[in-house]
């Protein structure tokens, strides 16, 4: 469905005499498929490149190389001199500000890109009011038809905003941040309601996000931006489960790095060394004994119990510490634990609680222990 191919973005530098090398490149080098019926999101904090990604998709951005193809339709290409305008791609967009009009009632506000439509391409009269009736069914809005644009709740312009998109009955549907003016309450509702609709009407779309846990609820694929570039693209238990980088792994949801050096590597896994632990692995890495690397550990995989003066010393994957914090968050109890000079999150079931300055001992199973290059 969507083939980015090399995409290059620079913006030339300010005042009146910038060369061309004070360009800042904000998009370098990306490349990314979106297979038709996915959610795809490019996902990086701000300024990373993602907006401006979608944008030069969208026809908004000029890039400066690169190729840029939507179904059978090449929209984009630097080297062939080819630069379609953007109204002319068949793409819905919905923007982080929604862009309502403000003086139209809800179903004006839909009907109106194809009553803009070329001659040529405008729906008849008939067309646009089924269209419109069916949008309106399938965001459940049409009990709202008549009322102004202004009169309706946020999570309802988020919808409205998303009904002006389909009813050109786009290739592509994309979305800049469409959540991130919602209150965190309703952001989670609407984060399943759009999910439902793109499974349910099968669209292809491409979203951009800062927000990590959003891109994990729903995401079929997930690129990782950082600097200008794809760091890493998987699925969402790919990208959380093993990533590949420091940056990935503390950027998605919350993780204990730890620094290790290798102790031994076999069959079942590695062993690596981080302090006084030693700590064996389900991952295997292609390194010499004595390598540096970096271990995490998710929180809510560390399983936490009062230490026991009885028991044998710590083995591996067991951790001793001393809880220096912690905190009821409602479905769960988080502790920070000092182990040596560190610090480790844990979280757990809400009925464990453990009053800071007793030891404890912390245990992971080798398949947690995600062992991660130090780049």
């Amino acid at each position: 469905m969507l083939h980015v191919q090399d995409l290059i973005i620079d913006y030339a530098g300010g005042g009146r005499r910038a060369r061309a090398e004070d360009a800042v490149r904000a998009v370098d080098g990306v490349s990314f498929d979106v297979a038709p019926g996915q959610l795809f999101t490019l996902l990086g904090p701000s300024g990373c490149g993602k907006t401006t990604t979608l944008r030069s998709v969208a026809g908004l951005e000029s890039p400066s190389g690169g190729s840029i193809t939507i179904g059978d339709r090449l929209v984009y290409s630097a080297a062939e001199n080819v630069d379609v305008p953007a109204d002319e791609r068949r793409l819905g967009m919905v923007f982080q500000s929604y862009a309502i009009w403000p003086h139209m009632t809800v179903a004006k506000n839909v009907s109106f890109p194809l009553e803009l439509a070329k001659r040529r391409a405008r729906p008849s009269r008939a067309e646009i009011r089924a269209r419109v009736e069916k949008v309106l069914a399938v965001t459940e809005l049409d009990a709202f038809a008549d009322r102004p644009a202004t009169k309706l709740s946020g999570g309802q312009q988020q919808r409205l905003a998303l009904a002006r998109a389909l009813v050109i009955e786009p290739q592509l549907l994309l979305l800049d941040e469409p959540l991130s003016n919602l209150d965190a309450k309703l952001r989670e509702s609407m984060r399943m309601e759009l999910k439902r609709l793109q499974r349910d009407l099968g669209l292809t779309a491409v979203y951009v996000t800062h927000d990590q846990v959003e891109a994990l609820a729903m995401s079929s694929v997930i690129a990782v931006m950082n600097g200008g570039k794809i760091v890493q693209m998987g699925t969402p238990r790919e990208i959380y489960e093993r990533p590949n980088s420091r940056f990935v792994a503390d950027f998605i949801g919350t993780s204990n790095l730890l620094p290790a050096v290798v102790a031994g590597a076999g069959p079942d896994g590695t062993s690596v060394r981080a302090g006084h632990a030693v700590l064996r692995s389900a991952d295997r890495v292609d390194a010499a004994s004595g390598a540096d690397l970096l271990v995490s550990l998710r929180p809510e995989d560390l399983s936490l119990a009062p230490h026991d003066p009885a028991a044998p010393p710590a083995g591996d994957n067991e951790l001793a510490g001393v809880v220096t914090a912690r905190a009821f968050l409602g479905e769960a109890t988080e502790h920070v634990v000092r182990v040596g000079d560190r610090s480790v999150r844990c979280r757990s079931n809400p009925s464990l609680s453990i009053e800071p300055g007793r030891d404890v001992t912390v245990r992971v199973a080798p398949e947690k222990v995600r062992l991660v290059p130090l780049g």
